[in-house]
């Protein structure tokens, strides 16, 4: 389209439109060639930074005495309105290195974002991709780009790519020739099977694939587990690259396409892929992190528990878990574990997820939690763990609460106003991403039927912390409990002692002090 429209001068009255036609046709070819020569190597952030600018409307609403264009050198906000904004912006600095290290991968055999010619090629799609939106401003007709600039650009693209794409396809049709041997399937003894390679067989592909690139389509496209171990005892999965510092500050974390493969096959040959993850203790590398946690959700839970070596160092490292690693699949790997009687680690994983750690703030009107999840992922992934915990989720998710509240300054030994954070138990009074609001949901559903089959036990569990917040759902979960009996015709009178003791003694002025 782009090539057609520039064949021809454009018509009287049309140049705008023929110019946005131009350069929008040259931006999705850009963007997309990125992923038709392969996966993109940065999987995309969630939620993105266009879905949480779609949330900032909500956030007025929460605040609307917000100004940020008030008068001063500085405007103070208030903690959650500091946490959206810092979000959002390190969710765009991230996408846009996403980007860059897309073109990396395509352009140069090391995945180098600073090399010229991906900075050429950023320049030439930057160019479209303002041109390609006119109709958002109005510039003067003598701003507007030329026939001559606009064909710079285009050539600039089929310059960059006809270099890539000439030896790269040569290459790429052998390999795909070998890769549909590899993967075929054989009569293995009595079995049809993915055949075994020899170690002269893993050599010789080794020897084929030494650039980037190639190993890219090498291991994206191999589907056979059986060639794990053997590319394993060859060395092929001993060296990920580290993260490099780059020349603006930055940290660029370089793709390693042999991840890929490993996460395919784990499930059908988890032994060998948890001893190659077990190897790379050592490694910084953030998809090796990213992963580990895909691969423990989805392989049984016994060799998933093997990976706990693995997960404890990455804990003592400033890195932790990894900062790609998704966070279902972080909680859904607990879960495998739980559900799969490996109860011992996954309670433990669990507890790094969402156990609240003390704030590193000594501000006492700054503190806050520290949590493995942010507040978004907290508040999605908490109701989908708590019935993995099985019997001990009442126990395990009111300590946690019992904690945040502590940790948050809300309950000490001085003071205790943590009943006042949620004036109904019942429902929150906004939907905005809150830690302490989905543990009291969670502490509050479990409590309620825990209260109806075993009230003494239930409530000894919820004051045992001696935290306001936790005895405030408490009343309210034994209340909950007498109504429901009650509207069922239903016995209701062994509720009773322990709805009295959560109440207190009747003091001489005839009301009841709770303690």
């Amino acid at each position: 389209m782009a090539l057609l429209l520039l064949s021809r001068p454009a018509e009287v009255g049309d140049e705008r439109t023929r110019i946005s036609h131009i350069c929008h046709s040259m931006r999705e070819v850009m963007n997309r060639v990125l992923g038709a020569m392969g996966t993109t190597a940065s999987p995309r952030l969630k939620p993105s930074s266009g879905e949480q600018v779609q949330e900032l409307p909500d956030l007025l609403a929460r605040f609307p005495g917000l100004a940020l264009d008030a008068d001063g050198e500085s405007i103070p906000v208030s903690r959650a309105v500091a946490e959206v904004f810092d979000k959002l912006i390190k969710t765009a600095v991230q996408e846009k290195r996403r980007s860059r290290d897309d073109v990396a991968s395509l352009l140069t055999d090391d995945g180098n974002s600073e090399h010229l010619v991906v900075k050429r090629w950023v320049g030439s799609r930057s160019f479209f991709v303002r041109w390609a939106h006119l109709q958002d401003y109005e510039p003067e007709s003598s701003k507007l780009p030329s026939d001559k600039l606009m064909r710079t650009h285009v050539a600039a693209f089929d310059e960059l790519f006809d270099a890539v794409i000439t030896a790269f396809f040569t290459l790429r049709h052998s390999i795909d020739d070998l890769l549909a041997e590899i993967n075929s399937l054989g009569e293995v003894g009595n079995v049809i099977s993915c055949k075994t390679p020899s170690k002269a067989d893993v050599q010789a592909v080794l020897l084929k694939i030494p650039t980037f690139q190639l190993r890219r389509v090498f291991y994206e496209g191999l589907e056979n587990p059986r060639w794990v171990r053997p590319l394993f005892e060859a060395g092929a999965f001993a060296n990920p690259p580290e993260p490099e510092n780059t020349d603006d500050g930055y940290i660029r974390d370089v793709y390693w396409p042999e991840i890929s493969y490993l996460t395919r096959v784990a499930p059908e040959a988890p032994t060998d892929v948890v001893d190659v993850l077990l190897s790379l203790a050592s490694s910084n590398n953030a998809w090796v992190r990213r992963a580990t946690f895909e691969v423990g959700s989805k392989i049984p839970a016994a060799e998933g528990a093997r990976l706990k070596p693995l997960l404890q160092a990455w804990t003592t490292t400033p890195e932790g878990f990894g900062w790609r690693t998704d966070p279902e699949e972080l909680v859904s790997f607990a879960i495998t574990l739980l559900q799969g009687s490996e109860t011992k680690t996954g309670r433990w994983l669990a507890n790094n997820l969402f156990a609240p750690r003390p704030s590193v703030s000594d501000d006492p009107f700054k503190q806050k939690p520290v949590l493995a999840l942010d507040d978004y992922w907290y508040q999605e992934e908490l109701p989908r763990l708590v019935p993995a915990l099985g019997a001990d989720a009442l126990k395990a998710v009111a300590g946690w609460l019992a904690n945040f509240a502590k940790f948050s300054g809300h309950a000490g030994d001085e003071r205790d106003f943590s009943g006042m954070v949620r004036p109904s138990i019942r429902a929150r009074d906004n939907s905005y991403p809150s830690p302490e609001h989905a543990l009291v949901d969670a502490v509050r559903d479990l409590a309620m039927p825990a209260v109806l089959e075993d009230p003494e036990a239930t409530v000894k569990v919820l004051l045992s912390s001696g935290v306001q917040l936790l005895h405030k759902i408490a009343m309210f979960a034994v209340a909950e409990a007498i109504r429901q009996r009650v509207d069922a015709g239903a016995n209701a009178r062994y509720l009773l002692g322990v709805a009295e003791r959560l109440l207190g003694p009747l003091g001489q002025d005839g009301v009841r002090h709770p303690v």
